[in-house]
């Protein structure tokens, strides 16, 4: 199984930020999150039978939180789903569906979320009337549907099984209310604006952090383009070459009038560390440098969506680099943004009176 160091990431990526943002000094490997070791490409994992998406399995992990395996017809294989239960109880309640960033639970060996493995998202989400949605895996797969299947990377559809297939399944399973929201980091933070702009009426929000929410101009797509090259797949098996009429499809800049209505909380930091942190404000320089790359797309973003005239589109910017301690902060911030896009009272419950705000 192909293996990339840190030295091939260095030489990928920061000759293609170097070309597209001259005014930064690239000085260490730049990936979209910032992880030691060796990545690997995700393992496909083969599915016994066929037929339609479903649940082939579930297990308790503890009282409040489970691991499925899911079957995705769209990519031929299982996927593994970690999900936080809310409070004990047959009530319906919305979903977050949280995405990852780059290595996409590379460090867990694709059993475990990073979200759950580097913030503190399982005890804050605690007691809140919220199902909380992890598909494990899709390094670099930009949590899209691939023109072609790559040869290392595999079959990509995570758009598909993310909007058709795994909604249904989940509400099913675990009570949803069909009301859902998006929250993502990084490369999920990419996604999540993506998703949302191209199924508004299945996502009633959402929280981006740290991710490329502008994804028309050039310098834009190459970085991103960059970023899948760093896990040896060849971008244009994503949305074709630069340019591509795939990439107007995909960018969330060109379509703000999807996000009209729509609660969404924004959040990049300004390449500079926030000391009162602690030891998670700290990252290698690579995170320095992706993250004024963020700073400078989701500031594109928000011009088009003000622009457009939408208000309900927040943006927070402040001290920050690439790195988990940032994510976790922005996260308790973001929660009232969700909890408005979820429908839910100032006491993170449901309404009695609550219906589903999308379909």
């Amino acid at each position: 199984m192909p293996v990339v160091t840190i030295a091939q990431r260095v030489r990928a990526v920061a000759a293609v930020l170097q070309s597209v943002l001259p005014s930064v000094t690239v000085i260490a490997p730049a990936c979209l999150m910032t992880v030691t070791g060796l990545i690997t490409a995700m393992p496909g994992t083969a599915a016994a039978g066929a037929g339609p998406a479903h649940v082939v399995s579930v297990h308790v992990v503890s009282a409040h939180r489970v691991s499925a395996e899911v079957f995705s017809a769209a990519m031929s294989r299982v996927v593994t789903v970690n999900v936080l239960l809310g409070p004990t109880g047959d009530r319906p309640r919305p979903t977050v569906y949280a995405l990852d960033g780059i290595s996409a639970g590379t460090t867990s060996g694709f059993t475990e979320s990073d979200w759950l493995g580097q913030t503190d998202i399982e005890r804050f989400m605690s007691g809140k009337q919220t199902t909380v949605v992890f598909p494990v895996g899709g390094p670099a797969s930009y949590y899209t549907d691939w023109r072609r299947d790559d040869p290392v990377l595999g079959r990509m559809r995570w758009e598909t099984f993310l909007t058709r297939e795994l909604p249904p399944l989940i509400d099913r399973r675990f009570h949803g209310n069909g009301t859902n929201a998006l929250l993502g980091l990084s490369m999920g933070a990419t996604a999540a604006s993506v998703l949302q702009m191209r199924h508004p009426h299945l996502y009633s929000g959402g929280a981006y952090f740290s991710g490329c929410p502008d994804l028309g101009v050039p310098t834009a797509q190459q970085a991103t383009m960059a970023t899948i090259a760093t896990r040896l797949g060849d971008p244009e098996n994503m949305w074709g070459p630069p340019g591509s009429p795939a990439w107007l499809d995909h960018d969330p800049s060109a379509h703000p009038e999807a996000f009209a209505g729509k609660p969404v909380y924004v959040a990049v930091g300004d390449g500079n560390y926030d000391l009162s942190l602690g030891i998670r404000a700290l990252a290698d320089p690579a995170g320095v440098v992706i993250e004024r790359a963020s700073n400078y797309c989701t500031r594109l973003f928000q011009s088009a969506i003000e622009g457009a005239g939408v208000t309900s589109v927040s943006f927070h910017y402040g001290l920050g680099v690439h790195a988990w301690g940032y994510w976790e902060r922005d996260l308790h911030q973001a929660w009232p943004t969700l909890r408005a896009a979820l429908g839910l009272d100032a006491h993170d419950r449901v309404p009695s009176s609550a219906h589903p705000t999308s379909g």
